[in-house]
């Protein structure tokens, strides 16, 4: 059997780069919150202030769907 059928062969690579998972921003705080990450993990004030405000986007939401549920209700 030929050796080039053997031998293993390397393709240079590109050296890895660091992109980091979430960025400085309000915006990126609830994208944090709707992938389901914990408040400690945000590293920023930005970051948390969006988390924050994500969790109270739900809260709101949640509560006019319960409102509107209620109010579909006959009186008895």
């Amino acid at each position: 059997m030929p050796t080039t059928m053997i031998a293993r062969t390397t393709q240079p690579t590109q050296a890895p780069t660091f992109v980091a998972p979430y960025g400085d921003s309000e915006r990126d705080g609830a994208r944090m919150y709707n992938a389901g990450k914990r408040l400690d993990e945000c590293q920023t004030d930005a970051q948390t202030r969006g988390w924050l405000a994500a969790e109270a986007r739900g809260c709101d939401a949640y509560y006019r769907c319960m409102m509107a549920d209620a109010s579909d209700i006959e009186p008895l």
